[in-house]
């Protein structure tokens, strides 16, 4: 889609800037926002007042702002479905929340989904095997290690990975400790990104389409620019499984 427009990325701490914003807002001539992942409400309401926003992957549910998205918890769901259909009944989860610091991993999406896939098998959800790794590799991979330590003798067989990179960082942990994937601890991921199918073994994901999403998130803000519309939508795009080495039985 080539409509003249011309793109500026901005970060949002330099929206979180005064003196940034300022710039942004009255001297850049900047028409529209996407706005990829929060920013606080006092920045996002004086933005608001100049120009139309146009959201992907952000949480305002009191906002008059148009999203396009995916059903996280319904993703979250497919995922462990997946699972339980190759015969796992203790199955874990890492992820992060959301908030400021990600901490409210109750709120989050794909957790919910992870939740009520467990409960609608009539299988137990084990606090010990669910981990809020804040959305950091890192913290993936050291959960899932302090896990096989802590839960050696009652491990989970399966694990939800609420991202690509949280299931990759984990599934290093996992070899480390010198067990299999995914004979001992299958693994699903969601986002579908490039790393997953050359991990080894390569990775079950969820496949969200990416560039679907960026192209109705630029013609939704170009029709708010060109006042086609003004009417606030929240597109949900379609996802699915694609089904890899880490989660065959």
């Amino acid at each position: 889609m080539n409509a003249g427009y011309t793109l500026i990325n901005i970060y949002k701490e330099e929206l979180q800037n005064e003196t940034q914003l300022l710039k942004f807002v009255h001297e850049w001539g900047i028409e529209g926002l996407i706005l990829c992942g929060n920013i606080d409400d006092n920045t996002l309401e004086y933005i608001m007042q100049y120009m139309p926003v146009v959201g992907v992957d952000i949480h305002y549910p009191d906002k008059n702002i148009s999203v396009i998205d995916f059903d996280r918890e319904e993703a979250g769901k497919m995922a462990v479905e997946h699972l339980i259909q190759q015969g796992h009944k203790k199955i874990g989860f890492l992820g992060g929340g959301i908030g400021e610091e990600y901490e409210n991993l109750e709120g989050e999406k794909r957790f919910i989904g992870y939740q009520k896939a467990l409960s609608e098998a009539g299988l137990i959800i084990h606090p010990e095997w669910i981990y809020n790794t804040k959305w950091f590799m890192e913290i993936s991979y050291e959960s899932m290690s302090r896990m096989l330590k802590d839960c050696a003798h009652n491990l989970p067989t399966a694990m939800f990975c609420a991202s690509d990179m949280m299931a990759l960082a984990a599934m290093r942990a996992v070899v480390e400790n010198k067990l299999r994937i995914p004979e001992d601890i299958a693994f699903v991921g969601l986002d579908n990104i490039e790393m997953s199918k050359y991990s080894s073994p390569p990775l079950t994901t969820i496949d969200i389409p990416k560039y679907e999403i960026g192209e109705l998130a630029a013609k939704t803000i170009i029709d708010r620019v060109e006042e086609k519309t003004k009417l606030s939508v929240k597109i949900l795009v379609p996802f699915q499984l694609v089904m890899r080495e880490s989660s065959k039985i």
